[in-house]
C-alpha cells in the first residue's frame, strides 16, 4: 500500500495516536502560551508567577518577531543601542521578568491568554453564545426547511467547538464533519475569537487590577520602608548631634580646665617671682643695714681710737707737768719710814680721771664704746 495524500477537506490523521491534551500541548499555535495548555489540562490556578527566564517557544519566538517588528518601524541609533547595550548587560534579569510581564498585561497579546479547552464560566458562555446563534440563524433562514436548529449545528459540533480554542480555521473545524461548515464556520469562529477576547481582556483587567494592587502594596511597603530609614536617620542624626554637643561641652570643659591651670601657673609663678623680689629686697635692705652698721662701726672705732689717742696725749701733758711734784712726794715719804718697805702707791691713772674726763667731755663717743 502507497502513500497517501490528503485532499483539501479531510480531516487531519495522525500517524500516532496520543492524547488529547498533550497533542494539544504539540500542535498549539504559534500565539499560544505552552504554559496556558498545561495549567488548562493540570487544572492549574489561574494564578501565577511569570517565569524568570524563557516561558516556552511560542513565547520566545513570538517576543522574537514583536523585538525585530519594532527594530524594523524604528531602527536605533548607535548612541541608542549603546545604551541599550549597556542597560541589557547591567539589567538583564529583571527586564526579563518585566518584559514577560508586560507582554502578559498587554491586550494586544489576549491571544496568548486563550486557553486550550474552555472551562467553567468560559465555556457556559461559549455554549450560549453558539445556541443563540444557532436559533436565530434556524428563524432567520432555515425555519422552513425539515430540520430543527440541531440541524444547523449538531450538538457534538457545538460542544466541540464551544470546549476546544484550537479550531480557528475552516481546515480546523473540517475534522468535526460539519455539513454546513463552509457556509457558517467563519462566522462562528469570528463570534467565538471574540468572546474569547472578552475574556482575555476580562482576565487581564482583573489581572492588571491585582497587578496594581500588589504594585501600590509594595509602594506602600517601600514608602513605609523609606519612611522608618528616615525615622532612624533622624534619630541617628539626634544622637549624633547629642554626642557632638557632649564633645564640645567635654571639650570647653578641658579648655576651661585647661586655662584655670595655666591661670594658677601663671599666679604660682608671679607669687614666686613676688617672693624670689622679696627676698632680693630683703637681702639688699640687709646688706645695706650691714653696711651702714659697718659704717656706724667704723665711725665709732674712729672715734674711739680719736679718743684715745687725744687721752694718750692729755696723759702725757699731765704726766709732764705733775712729775717732780710727784717725785718730790714719794722722796719725803721713803725718808720718813725709813727701811720700811714701800707701801703700793696709787695708780697715777686715778689722778688722771678728771683730766681725761675733760677730754673725753668734748668728743662724741658711740655707746657701744661707753658700754
Amino acid at each position: 500500500m502507497g502513500k497517501t495524500t490528503r485532499k483539501e477537506g479531510d480531516p487531519i490523521v495522525y500517524r500516532k495516536t496520543i492524547e488529547s491534551g498533550l497533542r494539544m500541548w504539540v500542535d498549539a499555535p504559534d500565539e499560544q502560551c505552552r504554559r496556558d495548555i498545561a495549567d488548562e489540562y493540570f487544572d492549574n490556578p489561574p494564578e501565577r508567577k511569570p517565569p524568570t527566564g524563557e516561558c516556552c517557544d511560542n513565547c520566545t519566538h513570538r517576543r522574537t518577531r514583536m523585538i525585530i517588528a519594532s527594530d524594523d518601524h524604528s531602527p536605533p541609533s548607535s548612541s541608542s543601542s549603546t545604551t541599550a547595550v549597556q542597560m541589557a548587560s547591567t539589567t538583564a534579569a529583571p527586564d526579563a521578568v518585566e518584559v514577560a510581564l508586560l507582554d502578559r498585561l498587554d491586550p494586544a497579546n489576549w491571544a496568548a491568554r486563550t486557553p486550550a479547552l474552555r472551562r467553567d464560566n468560559h465555556l457556559k458562555q461559549a455554549q450560549r453564545l453558539l445556541e443563540e446563534w444557532r436559533n436565530r440563524t434556524w428563524l432567520s433562514r432555515y425555519k422552513t426547511q425539515p430540520f430543527g436548529a440541531q440541524g444547523i449545528l449538531p450538538d457534538s459540533v457545538l460542544t466541540s467547538l464551544a470546549s476546544r480554542t484550537s479550531f480557528r480555521t475552516l481546515e480546523d473545524v473540517r475534522e468535526l464533519r460539519w455539513v454546513l461548515a463552509k457556509q457558517h464556520a467563519a462566522k462562528v469562529l469570528k463570534m467565538l475569537e471574540e468572546l474569547d477576547r472578552e475574556v482575555a481582556l476580562e482576565e487581564i483587567a482583573k489581572e492588571q487590577a491585582r497587578h496594581d494592587e500588589e504594585v501600590a502594596r509594595q509602594m506602600e511597603k517601600e514608602a513605609e520602608c523609606e519612611r522608618e530609614r528616615i525615622r532612624k536617620m533622624i534619630e541617628a542624626a539626634k544622637k549624633l548631634e547629642a554626642k557632638e554637643a557632649e564633645k564640645a561641652r567635654k571639650a570647653a570643659e578641658k579648655e576651661a580646665k585647661k586655662k584655670r591651670k595655666a591661670a594658677e601657673k601663671e599666679a604660682e609663678k608671679a607669687r614666686k617671682l613676688a617672693e624670689k623680689e622679696a627676698e632680693k629686697a630683703r637681702k639688699a635692705v640687709e646688706k645695706e643695714a650691714q653696711k651702714v652698721r659697718k659704717a656706724e662701726e667704723q665711725a665709732a672705732e674712729k672715734a674711739r681710737k680719736a679718743a684715745e689717742k687725744a687721752a694718750e696725749k692729755a696723759l702725757k701733758k699731765s704726766d709732764k707737768t705733775g712729775g717732780g711734784k710727784r717725785a718730790e712726794g714719794t722722796k719725803r715719804k721713803s725718808l720718813d719710814k725709813g727701811d720700811e718697805p714701800a707701801r703700793k702707791r696709787p695708780s697715777s691713772t686715778f689722778h688722771l680721771v678728771h683730766p681725761l674726763a675733760l677730754v673725753l667731755s668734748n668728743v662724741r663717743v658711740p655707746p657701744q664704746i661707753l658700754l
